[in-house]
């Protein structure tokens, strides 16, 4: 019996329908693989935003591309190749620097904020017109991160580490490329002599380890002077090696 029209019409329609079927069970397969495969891949750090360090970095950038060009056949992070850090001196600007950066960049880390939640962390402490205080009492919050917390997160995912502890901290981390064998360039903010020192004796902290000083205007010999001024002098012992 010779088919019908209608009948070769219905044939195609189901063919139709059965290849539709066949290419989606196989899109489905391949979309799974991939996913399978990369349960198994570690995601490397994204690569900072921040102008001036890409801008610095420009020539290890491949033109064609935001990704880091791989520096050598066994070099297989994606991380950039110069890790910055800003060693934070006492009453050099370095909380506002940190708070700033850490509000405009991203990949930034510090004792005085992190870039992944400074927005909030701001916003919070304006709505409560403090800092916002995390478990330790009113010592550590968002806004000045334990250091032992630091240790912990690592700094693995940094493009700018900002701290105010003694000079063994970079050494013991970053010196001769240690850290993964990423080199290490260090940022010292210098601050006007004079309001540097006339910010240190306005200075003072809860519980009295340091209160406000005066500096011997009316002194009688230089030497007097000179230890009036002293005694203004703020943790320089970190830097005394």
């Amino acid at each position: 019996m010779r088919p019908t029209p209608q009948s070769r019409y219905h044939t195609i329609v189901c063919l139709l329908v059965l290849f539709v079927l066949v290419a989606c069970c196989f899109l489905q397969q391949h979309e799974l693989d991939n996913l399978r495969g990369n349960l198994h891949q570690t995601r490397p750090p994204p690569a900072s935003r921040n102008l001036q360090v890409y801008n610095r970095l420009g020539e290890y950038l491949d033109p064609k591309s935001t990704q880091l060009r791989e520096q050598s056949s066994t070099h297989n992070s994606n991380h950039p190749p110069v890790l910055y850090g800003h060693v934070h001196m006492a009453k050099t600007g370095g909380t506002s620097l940190n708070g700033i950066i850490a509000n405009k960049f991203d990949n930034v880390c510090g004792h005085k904020g992190y870039s992944f939640d400074a927005y909030n962390d701001n916003e919070k402490a304006k709505a409560s017109n403090g800092p916002v205080v995390l478990s330790g009492g009113n010592l550590w919050s968002r806004s000045r991160v334990k250091p032992s917390v630091m240790e912990d997160i690592g700094y693995e995912n940094c493009d700018y580490v900002s701290h105010e502890l003694n000079w063994s901290f970079w050494t013991d981390h970053f010196g001769n490329g240690k850290f993964h064998g990423v080199k290490m360039e260090l940022h010292v903010p210098c601050r006007n002599r004079i309001e540097h020192l006339m910010s240190m004796c306005n200075y003072e902290e809860p519980g009295g380890k340091f209160t406000k000083s005066k500096i011997a205007c009316d002194a009688q010999t230089d030497e007097e002077l000179f230890n009036s001024v002293k005694k203004c002098f703020l943790y320089l012992d970190r830097y005394g090696h």
